[in-house]
Order: C-alpha cells, then sequence, then structure tokens
C-alpha cells in the first residue's frame, strides 16, 4: 500500500512522471548493457552467474545462458519505447538506439 501511494505521488504532475519515466528508462539502459558486456564477454557484472543452456533436461556446453536480476526493467523499458513509437512521438535516433540495447539485452537473456 505504501509504494502505490509514493509512486501515485511521484507521478502527481507532469515533470514528476517524465522524471519517473526516464529514471526507469536509465535503470533498464544500464541493465540492459550489464546483460550485454555479460554476455559478450563473459565477465559476471550483474550478480548473476553464466551458466550453460539447459532444454528439455539436455544441456548444451557450447551455449551460455546469462542471465540478470533486471530481466522485468529492461522488458518494460523496451516495452515503454514500443509505446512511444506506436504513439508517434517525434522521430529520434536516441530513441532507436535504446530501443535495439534493450532489446539486445533481452535476446541475450534468452
Amino acid at each position: 500500500m505504501v509504494i502505490d501511494t509514493s509512486f501515485a505521488l511521484a507521478c502527481t504532475d507532469k515533470q514528476r512522471f517524465k522524471f519517473v519515466v526516464y529514471g526507469i528508462l536509465a535503470v533498464a539502459f544500464l541493465f540492459s548493457l550489464s546483460q550485454i558486456i555479460q554476455g559478450f564477454f563473459g565477465v559476471n557484472i550483474s550478480g548473476r552467474h553464466l551458466s550453460n543452456l539447459e532444454t528439455l533436461g539436455q544441456v548444451s556446453g557450447d551455449v551460455t545462458r546469462s542471465t540478470t536480476p533486471g530481466i522485468h526493467i529492461i522488458v518494460w523499458g523496451f516495452l515503454f519505447v514500443l509505446i512511444l513509437f506506436a504513439n508517434r512521438v517525434r522521430f529520434s535516433a536516441w530513441l532507436i538506439i535504446l530501443g535495439m540495447i534493450l532489446f539486445a539485452g533481452i535476446f541475450l537473456t534468452y
């Protein structure tokens, strides 16, 4: 209940809402970058481990799966970027780059 109230108070006007949204996008961007670095270089950044891919009881030693605790934030950030495109927010190269980085973070998780 307290979390719901504090989030509602954080978004009472347009300026605060933008701050919250940009904050969530910034955190999603950082989680996604850590996921990309973790996936390509094998460095443990986000506190989760790199493990071999296991599918239906079969372990594949040549495929490494990288996990991050912030996957939900990355997904919500990516969905928000898609909503911005769907609502035809003015064209921005930065928004496209952010969407590609967030998608890469999601893709490397699975």
